[in-house]
C-alpha cells in the first residue's frame, strides 16, 4: 500500500469512518470498536503522523479476516504479507470510489455485487471439489 496514509488528515479519517459504517458488513459491536480506535488515533494524529498506519493495519486485518485470508499464525511470513497487501488494495479501491464523489448507495451496490461474485466463485470451487471427491470414491 502506498505511503499516502501517513499524510492523512481528519477529513480522510472521517471518510474511513464512513467507509466502515456503510460498507464493511460487520457486527455493530466490532464496528463500534473500530470507530472508537479511529477516534483515538484521530486525537493522536497531530502528535504522530504515523498513527494512521496502524489504522490502516487494523482495517486491513479486519478486511482480510472477512475475506478469510488473514491467518494470525502467519504474521511475518510472505503469505500473511500478501494477504494483508491484497486486502489493503481492496480497502484502497473502495475508498477511491468514495473519494471520487460516488454516492454511498452506488458504492454499496458495487461492494455487494463483488461479494456475490466471490461467493459464486467459492460455490463453484466447492462443487468441483465435491464432484472430484465423489469421482475418487467411485474409483
Amino acid at each position: 500500500m502506498s505511503d499516502n496514509y501517513e499524510r492523512w488528515g481528519s477529513d480522510e479519517i472521517d471518510l474511513l469512518k464512513r467507509h466502515i459504517n456503510n460498507i464493511i458488513p460487520i457486527d455493530s459491536r466490532r464496528r463500534d470498536e473500530i470507530v472508537a480506535e479511529l477516534n483515538r488515533h484521530r486525537l493522536a494524529q497531530n502528535k504522530n503522523p504515523r498513527t494512521q498506519g496502524s489504522i490502516i493495519s487494523k482495517l486491513t486485518r479486519l478486511r482480510s479476516s472477512e475475506k478469510g485470508v488473514f491467518l494470525p499464525g502467519l504474521v511475518g511470513t510472505d503469505d500473511a504479507r500478501e494477504a494483508v497487501s491484497v486486502s489493503a488494495r481492496l480497502v484502497e479501491n473502495e475508498l477511491a470510489f468514495l473519494s471520487k464523489g460516488r454516492h454511498i448507495a452506488e458504492v454499496q451496490q458495487e461492494f455487494l455485487r463483488r461479494k456475490r461474485e466471490n461467493l459464486q466463485e467459492r460455490e463453484e470451487i466447492l462443487m468441483r471439489r465435491m464432484v472430484e471427491e465423489a469421482n475418487n470414491e467411485k474409483q
